[in-house]
């Protein structure tokens, strides 16, 4: 079995019982995706029927695209970070320890297994989530309605 090829793009930790799962979406050339409209239009209502929120539940989840963990792969030949030249790049938030929960997962949602010593894991203040989609997500998921 080959391994997969590295692809580029966005990324959600998805919170789901104790722990998170990743929610990849992949984007030749670092197209114009932005998280906001990926949240809305997919993890969100995917959050929603999975929790089994009412639609006014759904609405104000789909509100706090900056609610969870995310980032962004960056191909090498994408960046311009001379530092990290010929390397693949993966912006994260820092919130909390995350990235080192997630990064087996991220690694191979993206097709960088093989690849970790390549890759390089980049503190990025755009990809912090916010206090309040970060509270608006947490009581959403207790409330569960």
């Amino acid at each position: 079995m080959s391994a997969a090829k590295p692809r580029t793009g966005l990324w959600f930790a998805v919170p789901e019982g104790r722990g998170h799962r990743i929610e990849a979406r992949f984007v030749p050339n670092q197209a114009d995706l932005a998280h906001p409209g990926v949240w809305r239009d997919e993890i969100a209502p995917a959050l929603a029927k999975a929790l089994k929120l009412s639609p006014a539940a759904l609405e104000e989840l789909a509100d706090a695209p900056y609610g969870c963990p995310r980032g962004r792969v960056v191909s090498p030949a994408e960046h311009s970070i001379p530092r990290h030249r010929g390397r693949w790049i993966i912006l994260f938030g820092g919130d909390d320890d995350l990235p080192r929960a997630v990064r087996p997962a991220l690694l191979k949602a993206f097709g960088l297994s093989n690849q970790a010593s390549r890759v390089r894991w980049v503190l990025d203040d755009h990809e912090r989530m916010l206090p309040e989609d970060r509270e608006t997500l947490t009581r959403i998921i207790q409330e569960g309605k």
